[in-house]
């Protein structure tokens, strides 16, 4: 049976705060992000006020216990108005997950998420690493152990928002002996690591991120190791909810697109009534391929949310699993980028100039993001691999 339950109370009033987020903060300051590439932290400061940071913790620890599912729908309205903001949000949740599910178990971990809840501490993920071309589940960084205490040194092309997050959760080999694909996830504080930042981020698009290239070293206590192997984390929780919050944060920036090429081809339509305009067939088009995504990623988490709810973990271990939440990200990255396209068409070169209203030009950067994030190359080889065992 999928996943129903109606929205909790909680969701809903979250819901309306983000909402008025979306349309205050985060888009009186998306365009000042975006032209000088900074972090949007009047957004994420009052997100902080409404306790979004902590929407996923348990309700034990004092979070909102808010599902994937809801958490990628208050992404995809930050995105409407400001995608870097959305995936800032995205990527907290998806590292916050990873703790909540796998690690409230240790001490350290139950204490830190209730840290999260009291602070709206912001955490950075470090998955990314120099030399192996952009594979999760491969590390050359490992921890080197002495005691009860820690040492790790790593380096990043793209370690997002670093200059802001009070943590950073990484993967690393689980010591120096170790297989590259026999990692771990640790947690460093910011009074815990050194920082230095390699080439700033000076990107096409979801330039408020700030995913500057950086090597990151730092010291602690071996209870700020997660003790699940970090395989098991990646297959059943983080790469799944990454592909949902991703692909709805997508979603959001083409939704926009799509709203700016209605309002354009309405105010033709209004001009001359005897006569529908030719871009109504491209915002049909648009709408049907908005639709459909929406119904991929609403079906897809419905039944990771069930999996989940039940500790189905078998379920999430399956290949047709696997290959399905790959096919979303595949599907998000290349639907939401042609709509913006569309978009871009209808609303011409009003579209095209970044100073006007009808300007489609920042989500069309931002959207081609979705191509690079976790290459879209690498994931067709794997689904491939698949489809033959």
């Amino acid at each position: 049976m999928p996943y129903n339950k109606p929205p909790s109370a909680a969701f809903n009033v979250l819901r309306e705060a983000v909402v008025e987020i979306a349309k205050g903060k985060a888009k009186d300051f998306a365009t000042e992000v975006d032209q000088k590439g900074r972090f949007p932290a009047e957004t994420l400061a009052v997100l902080k006020t409404v306790k979004a940071l902590s929407a996923g913790i348990s309700k034990d620890l004092g979070g909102l216990a808010l599902n994937v599912r809801e958490q990628a729908e208050l992404c995809q309205l930050l995105a409407q108005s400001c995608a870097s903001s959305a995936m800032i949000l995205g990527m907290h949740y998806i590292k916050c997950n990873s703790i909540n599910e796998w690690a409230q178990e240790q001490d350290f971990f139950k204490n830190y998420l209730q840290a999260i809840v009291a602070e709206q501490r912001l955490i950075a993920s470090m998955t990314s690493e120099e030399g192996i071309g952009g594979d999760l589940r491969q590390s050359n960084a490992a921890v080197s152990l002495e005691n009860d205490l820690f040492t790790i040194m790593k380096k990043s092309p793209c370690l997002s928002y670093v200059s802001e997050a009070d943590d950073i959760l990484l993967t690393c080999r689980t010591n120096e002996q170790a297989s590259h694909a026999d990692q771990r996830l640790v947690l460093l504080k910011a009074d815990q690591m050194q920082i230095t930042v390699i080439r700033r981020w000076d990107a096409m698009g979801m330039r408020g991120t700030c995913s500057h290239a950086c090597e990151v070293s730092g010291k602690a206590s071996t209870e700020q190791i997660v003790t699940t192997p970090f395989a098991t984390i990646a297959t059943q929780t983080m790469i799944p909810d990454a592909h949902f919050i991703w692909s709805s944060i997508w979603l959001g920036i083409a939704l926009d697109a799509f709203n700016k090429a209605k309002k354009v081809s309405r105010k033709h339509f209004v001009s001359n009534t005897d006569k529908v305009p030719g871009s109504a067939r491209i915002l049909s088009d648009m709408h049907n391929s908005i639709i459909a995504l929406k119904s991929q990623i609403d079906s897809l988490s419905a039944h990771y949310v069930t999996c989940k709810a039940k500790q189905d973990h078998k379920a999430l271990r399956q290949i047709d699993f696997a290959l399905a939440v790959n096919a979303l990200k595949l599907n998000a990255s290349n639907t939401a980028m042609t709509i913006c396209l569309q978009a871009l068409e209808v609303c011409g070169l009003a579209g095209y100039k970044n100073d006007d209203e009808s300007s489609v030009a920042r989500n069309i950067r931002d959207v081609l993001s979705a191509k690079v994030m976790v290459s879209n190359e690498r994931l067709i080889e794997v689904n491939a691999a698949r489809l033959l065992l």
